[in-house]
């Protein structure tokens, strides 16, 4: 054989060679996230056994890990445990008589279902891209429900990175205190350390986005 008919290690017959630092970098962040998850469910559910234990009546408030679950989600549309959730509620606040709910009634079941922005806005707003009439049937529900759930998520981003003054993609505590201002909640020094130190598995003084999502729902369910 000549040598310019044997392979060259150039002529790409080679396997390329793996970025092992990203890959592991990126296994690293996975593991994490799903840490952080983990820790904030236990939290949640923890906080729910204690409120149970003290007396406090429960029934009325939205399943935190439910409304966890609907933040972190980065697919559209809802899964099965949510939609489940979605019809039981519209069956519990339904006209009776009728297999619909008051278009004037949405603000206290997207409430009930763990929404925090649901200023009347917002509600007109989005109702109006759904339907005109002063009634939803279940599926205009669900479909007021999935925009409602993909506008929420594009405010806490818009929010989020206006208090993100340094530009870090991140919040230190004094940011994260302006965010909570911003979106209605009255940040208590005591419970934001508290639902801080249960969301950073790493113990870094600032959160990431997915990290003030789990903040916020630790924080909404302590609230009350």
């Amino acid at each position: 054989a000549t040598l310019a008919s044997l392979p060259s290690k150039r002529s790409g017959l080679l396997p390329p060679l793996k970025d092992t630092a990203k890959t592991a970098h990126l296994e690293h962040k996975e593991r994490s996230q799903k840490a952080t998850a983990a820790k904030s469910e236990q939290a949640i559910r923890t906080k729910t056994k204690e409120r149970r234990s003290s007396g406090e009546a429960l029934s009325d408030l939205p399943s935190a890990a439910e409304v966890l679950e609907r933040l972190i989600s980065e697919e559209e549309g809802f899964s099965r445990s949510e939609m489940l959730r979605m019809t039981s509620t519209f069956r519990r606040f339904t006209v009776p008589g009728r297999r619909e709910v008051k278009a004037e009634d949405l603000r206290t079941i997207m409430q009930h279902l763990g929404y925090m922005m649901t200023d009347e806005d917002t509600i007109t707003q989005l109702l109006s891209t759904v339907t005109h009439n002063v009634t939803l049937d279940q599926r205009e529900f669900i479909s007021f429900a999935e925009k409602m759930t993909l506008y929420e998520h594009r405010k806490f981003q818009e929010i989020f990175d206006t208090f993100d003054e340094d530009g870090s993609g991140r919040l230190d505590i004094s940011e994260l205190r302006k965010f909570m201002v911003a979106i209605g909640f009255t940040p208590l020094r005591a419970m934001m350390r508290e639902a801080m130190a249960l969301v950073n598995v790493d113990g870094a003084d600032t959160l990431g986005f997915k990290e003030m999502l789990h903040f916020l729902a630790i924080y909404r369910h302590t609230e009350g």
